[in-house]
């Protein structure tokens, strides 16, 4: 087994069920795993614009690949950052999804698509 890879695993189901909840364009769905502080503020309202925006420039998701996990540590826990490199119909992009270990639970708090 990889280093970090229980964490990775963890990272990925978070991230199909989050790409999952963007084609359904659920919002609840989408920041479950989320705590709200880390959301910074993201409503329905502009999560839908987000997708919209997202819809433009890249178009559907198709599939990804793996490239690598930076841990930092932090007071609480460490967190872990995964990067993919995800291609979608109109263009390829980067895909972060950070996850740390709080009160015996698994949150993410980062989850970006760049281009």
């Amino acid at each position: 087994m990889s280093e970090h890879e229980s964490e990775r695993v963890i990272a990925e189901r978070y991230l199909d069920e989050m790409l999952e909840a963007e084609r359904l364009r659920d919002f609840a769905a989408w920041s479950q795993r989320w705590d709200s502080d880390d959301l910074g503020g993201l409503d329905d309202a502009r999560f839908q614009e987000d997708l919209d925006a997202m819809a433009r420039e890249l178009g559907p998701y198709r599939s990804r690949s793996y490239f690598g996990c930076v841990v930092r540590q932090t007071e609480v826990s460490p967190r872990y950052r995964f990067v993919w490199r995800t291609e979608y119909e109109k263009a390829d992009a980067l895909n972060i999804v950070t996850i740390q270990h709080r009160d015996n639970v698994w949150r993410v708090c980062e989850n970006r698509c760049m281009l």
